[in-house]
């Protein structure tokens, strides 16, 4: 049955649809990588401006404790209330698992 040519032209049309289907694939990997890329970017960006700001907060949380106390009662105040936050974020994180 192949004899007659249908192999050859129908060799050439799965190898075109071959073709199509892998690269409509990696076109759409593409896009996906491409668009999980940007939002990776924007969380990191958002923690680095996010922890920038919570420095600068808990600065200017010290000078203003330091007015009214000694430094090193205003830096421990600071530290332990720190320390509190972070703990209650991390059982947050905890218990919503």
């Amino acid at each position: 049955m192949t004899s007659d040519g249908r192999g050859p032209w129908k060799n050439r049309l799965l190898g075109i649809l071959a073709e199509q289907i892998q690269r409509a694939f990696v076109t759409g990997v593409r896009k996906g990588l491409m668009r999980l890329l940007r939002i990776i970017i924007l969380a990191l960006a958002g923690v680095i401006v996010l922890a920038a700001g919570i420095i600068f907060l808990w600065i200017g949380f010290y000078y203003f404790l330091s007015k009214f106390l000694q430094p090193w009662i205003a830096w421990l105040i600071v530290g332990f209330a720190s320390t509190l936050l972070g703990l209650f974020l991390l059982l947050a994180a905890y218990l919503t698992r």
